[in-house]
């Protein structure tokens, strides 16, 4: 059975997110928390200006509340607000929350999600901070990983 994912947040992260998970087996893509319009998420699919066109895409379309990427419907909730956040994964039942919004990356908003009836919740930004969250794990086992990015030419920091 198919785990059924959530992703909140659709700048780069998420859309990298987003393509690795398309096509995988395993996984199966319900719901994007986002503001942005439906036809711009179709737009930020087809020409993403960092990554190029994905080339595993073929057809896009789209609705008030929904993206259709070669004939699969994702559902786009059009918030970052968290208490609505949390009613849509328990509604949908959500088993993997991938929050790359960078407003939420703390144990704290991880647990809502678990509690919410996520088994997984999974927050990351664009500098490389991740948080992962399992059910039926205690916080204390949570782990953090931190990239190291290059500030100047051969200085990392």
């Amino acid at each position: 059975m198919k785990k059924r994912v959530m992703i909140i947040g659709f700048g780069r992260v998420g859309r990298l997110s987003f393509a690795q998970l398309f096509k995988a087996e395993d996984f199966d893509i319900i719901t994007i928390c986002d503001q942005t319009e439906p036809k711009w998420i179709v737009s930020l699919l087809k020409y993403d200006a960092g990554q190029g066109k994905y080339p595993l895409y073929k057809k896009f379309d789209y609705t008030d509340n929904t993206i259709w990427v070669d004939g699969k419907g994702i559902n786009i909730y059009p918030t970052l607000d968290t208490q609505k956040i949390l009613q849509e994964i328990k509604e949908e039942k959500i088993d993997i929350v991938i929050d790359c919004s960078k407003f939420y990356i703390s144990k704290e908003t991880l647990q809502k999600y678990i509690d919410a009836g996520a088994k997984n919740a999974i927050a990351s930004d664009e500098f490389g901070s991740l948080l992962h969250l399992e059910q039926k794990k205690e916080i204390k086992e949570l782990t953090v990983v931190t990239a190291f990015h290059e500030t100047k030419k051969g200085e990392v920091k």
